[in-house]
C-alpha cells in the first residue's frame, strides 16, 4: 500500500525498508527547509545584534572618521623634503619603492595604525616630494594594494574591527589565522604584476 505525504512518497509495504527516504522521493511532511520568519522578524533580530555591538561600532566609526584626517595632517606637518633627502628616494629603484608601500601599510596595521591612515599619510607624503620616485598611477596602485592587504591582514583595520564586533571573533583570528596566507598570496601576485608594469 502506497500513500502520499505532501510531495514525497512513503512506502509501508515492508518493515525492513524505511518508511520514507530519498529512494522514494523527498519527504516534506516535516516542513520545508526554509525559514518561516517574516522579513520584519529578521530585521528585528538584526537590530538586536546591532544593539549589542553598538558601543564597539561607535568606537570603530570614530577611528575611521579620524584616520583620514590624522593621516593628512601628519603628512602636512612633517618636513617631507628633508625626509625624502634622508631616505634618498631618488636612488631607490621604482620597483623596490612600489613593492615596499604595501608592506609598510600592512606592517603599520599590525601596530594599531589604521590602513586608511597610512594610505592617506603616504599618499600625501609622496605628493609633496620634490621628485616622484615612480609613476603616479603606479604609486596609487601600490597604495591601493597596501590598503587591501591591510584590510585582510591587519587586526586593527576598520573592517576587521566591525566584523569582530558583530561576530565576536577575535581580530587576530580573522586576520593572522584565516587571512594570513591569502594576504601573502595576494602580495606575491602583486609583485608578479608589478614586474611587468615597471
Amino acid at each position: 500500500m502506497e500513500k502520499r505525504v505532501g510531495i514525497g512518497r512513503c512506502n509501508s509495504k515492508t518493515e525492513t525498508q524505511p518508511a520514507c527516504g530519498p529512494a522514494n522521493g523527498p519527504d516534506v511532511s516535516l516542513g520545508a527547509p526554509f525559514s518561516t520568519e517574516t522579513p520584519l522578524q529578521r530585521l528585528a533580530s538584526f537590530g538586536k545584534v546591532l544593539e549589542e555591538a553598538a558601543p564597539s561600532l561607535l568606537r570603530t566609526a570614530v577611528v575611521l572618521g579620524l584616520s583620514g584626517y590624522i593621516g593628512r595632517t601628519a603628512a602636512q606637518v612633517l618636513p617631507t623634503a628633508e625626509i625624502a633627502h634622508w631616505l634618498e628616494l631618488h636612488s631607490v629603484s621604482p620597483w623596490v619603492f612600489l613593492a615596499s608601500l604595501p608592506i609598510l601599510v600592512t606592517l603599520g596595521g599590525q601596530i594599531a595604525l589604521s590602513p586608511i591612515l597610512l594610505v592617506v599619510f603616504f599618499g600625501e607624503l609622496v605628493y609633496q616630494l620634490p621628485e616622484l620616485p615612480a609613476d603616479p598611477t603606479l604609486i596609487v596602485y601600490s597604495l591601493s594594494v597596501g590598503w587591501a592587504l591591510g584590510l585582510s591582514a591587519s587586526p586593527n583595520a576598520t573592517a576587521t574591527l566591525l566584523v569582530s564586533a558583530i561576530c565576536r571573533i577575535p581580530p587576530t583570528t580573522l586576520t593572522w589565522r584565516w587571512n594570513g596566507r591569502y594576504a601573502l598570496l595576494c602580495y606575491a601576485v602583486f609583485l608578479f604584476i608589478l614586474a611587468f608594469l615597471v
